[in-house]
């Protein structure tokens, strides 16, 4: 055990000493630090202003502060008229505009009754984008509470007594309204997801903070092929030549792991504590394994420097990092970040994962053993 721990801190040594490992180390504490700075200061994917025709509403007041303190992709700005709400999105500062008309209750009552009546808002775009509609979707939430307690009083009036007192209705209402949760999150796994209230800027931190970890990898690799062509360490035994693989490739791919792990906890985008230490262990292996195996492939330093930004990029459009595609389920399965990423939802995938070694290792053991270049 004493001369393995020394001949890790005897590489750990030789690679702080390189600057390309040095500053993908320090890549990832930046890109941390940066995302933390633009997500304090972003106003959103989507801005939209909101503008009164009848400031003195109370009921609009509420309804544009609830808009306006709420977060998400979706940014509201409140304007001081309708003008300058339809100025702002004429002049492409904003990418629409939603203005509450006068008597908007009173609206909303002949809305419910069935009474053809002018609408409660009116929406002015620049364009009609897949966004937009799915902005709307928050602004119809909004006016969910009104309409549901226009539906209540009107029915309590025709089915119970139209004398009612309207106040304490309302107060009836608001307190079942707020009783509870109506929906509960959960993954696909049976566990509980719990509230999410990241960024959508951060959202894909884990799956980009992995993929720095698969480059320290490839990194790795180009390194042992300038160790073998300098025919350093070429006295290994060839039985343990496959362990020491292993290991070499799993320091400089293990320093990095942790600075992710400490990126992860310090954004606030970390599970529990065992969960990660044992995903990001499986997928350290696992990402051993999948470069020692590119190498074994390619061979040359040249060609692996070459083909190493293809496979990042393909192995961050195939994951469900930035986007999900369904068709390309079969190429996801090859690649070692798909395991860690659903094993951050899923404990079954820390066995897949380990399945995955266990076929990669396998293959790695019978190229090693089986090329002379060794």
């Amino acid at each position: 055990m004493k001369r393995f721990l020394t001949r890790w801190y005897l590489l750990n040594k030789r690679l702080l000493k390189k600057p390309v490992f040095i500053m993908i180390l320090c890549a990832v504490p930046v890109l941390i630090a940066a995302l933390n700075a633009v997500t304090s200061h972003t106003e959103g994917f989507v801005k939209i202003a909101l503008a009164a025709e009848d400031p003195a509403d109370p009921s609009v007041t509420r309804m544009i502060d609830e808009l306006c303190e709420s977060s998400g992709i979706v940014h509201c700005a409140r304007c001081t008229g309708t003008e300058e709400a339809e100025d702002r999105v004429r002049y492409g500062e904003v990418d629409g505009a939603w203005i509450f008309c006068d008597d908007i209750l009173g609206r909303i009552d002949r809305f419910v009754s069935g009474d053809k009546s002018p609408a409660c808002i009116r929406i002015i775009e620049r364009e009609d984008t897949i966004a937009l509609k799915l902005a709307r979707e928050k602004l119809a939430a909004t006016l969910s509470s009104d309409t549901s307690f226009s539906i209540l009083k009107q029915a309590y009036a025709k089915n119970v007594s139209p004398n009612y007192d309207g106040t304490k209705l309302r107060r009836y209402f608001d307190s079942v309204i707020n009783s509870g949760e109506l929906f509960e999150f959960r993954y696909a796994s049976g566990e509980y997801a719990g509230d999410n209230d990241a960024s959508y800027l951060m959202l894909p931190i884990r799956g980009i903070l992995a993929a720095a970890i698969l480059l320290s990898g490839f990194a790795m690799v180009m390194f042992r092929v300038r160790d073998r062509e300098q025919k350093l360490f070429a006295r290994i035994n060839k039985r343990t030549l496959p362990l020491f693989e292993l290991c070499y490739h799993l320091t400089g791919i293990v320093d990095v792991a942790l600075v992710v792990l400490l990126s992860l906890y310090l954004s606030g985008n970390a599970t529990s504590p065992l969960r990660e230490i044992l995903s990001m262990a499986i997928y350290c292996l696992n990402c051993a394994g999948f470069v020692i195996l590119i190498g074994l492939i390619l061979r040359k330093a040249g060609r692996i420097a070459a083909a190493a930004p293809l496979i990042i990029v393909t192995v961050i459009v195939v994951n469900p990092i930035l986007f999900n595609l369904p068709f390309v389920y079969p190429l996801r399965v090859i690649t070692p970040l798909y395991y860690y990423l659903q094993a951050a939802y899923n404990s079954a995938y820390l066995w897949y994962g380990l399945g995955y070694f266990s076929v990669v290792a396998l293959t790695d053991l019978v190229l090693i053993l089986n090329t002379d270049e060794y």
